[in-house]
């Protein structure tokens, strides 16, 4: 009873059908409403300015708020008789969903007020516009972040596996066919076969210097024999 009695009805927020339609639908147990889950935002009761598109039954609409079209149901059995199709509608309600259906439970219909002032869907096209960039901002840093970390690490990782593998097959004949796909005429730098090879590659370098298979032409750059 506690529970019931601090129960406070909650803001009708303002969000784009397409938004709240692929949002998580989460039920909750006990008093607390259900409702649907878009980025961090939680919405329970909801607010829509659209016009009406299609009548499916007496206490049935189809209403479009300019990005997605979504069922509305009036179970309070109100007189609908008078909306007609294409008027300018609000409406206040709450989320629900049967059989994967997600729908407006109806708590306020109207259409007096737009009728009188039409701007107002005008203004909240504009608003919902703002709305949306407001929710896609939420994923922004997240994306920013983690996706050229996931990037770099994959690359290290695969370059660490090459390396592994090129040390454990690395042969003298390896070393002299790199050096001679890199010399241009001023033989290859000591340091592009040790950062392709791995840093183990030095000591087999020192070994064909010393056999003289290559030779250093200058300081840090080597040349095979002809």
């Amino acid at each position: 009873m506690d529970e019931k009695k601090n129960f406070s009805r909650e803001t009708a927020k303002i969000c784009p059908l397409d938004y709240l339609l692929k949002g998580e639908y989460v039920v909750v147990e006990g008093w607390q409403p259900n409702y649907v889950k878009i980025f961090n935002e939680k919405i329970s009761r909801i607010n829509i300015i659209g016009v009406v598109v299609e009548k499916l039954s007496p206490n049935t609409l189809l209403v479009d708020d300019g990005f997605a079209t979504i069922k509305i149901i009036d179970f309070n059995n109100k007189n609908l008789s008078k909306i007609e199709i294409s008027d300018p509608i609000l409406i206040i309600g709450r989320p629900r969903k049967v059989k994967d259906e997600l729908f407006i439970s109806s708590e306020i219909i109207t259409t007096k007020q737009l009728k009188n002032n039409p701007s107002w869907l005008t203004y909240r096209k504009q608003e919902l516009l703002r709305k949306k960039q407001e929710m896609s901002k939420e994923t922004e840093p997240l994306i920013k972040e983690t996706e050229p970390v996931v990037k770099k690490n994959l690359v290290e990782e695969t370059e660490q596996k090459l390396s592994q593998i090129r040390q454990e097959q690395l042969t003298g004949d390896d070393i002299i066919d790199f050096i001679k796909k890199k010399d241009d005429g001023e033989g290859a730098q000591i340091e592009d076969i040790i950062n392709y090879f791995g840093s183990d590659t030095e000591e087999v370098i020192n070994a064909l210097l010393s056999d003289g298979e290559i030779f250093e032409i200058r300081p840090g750059r080597v040349k095979c024999l002809e």
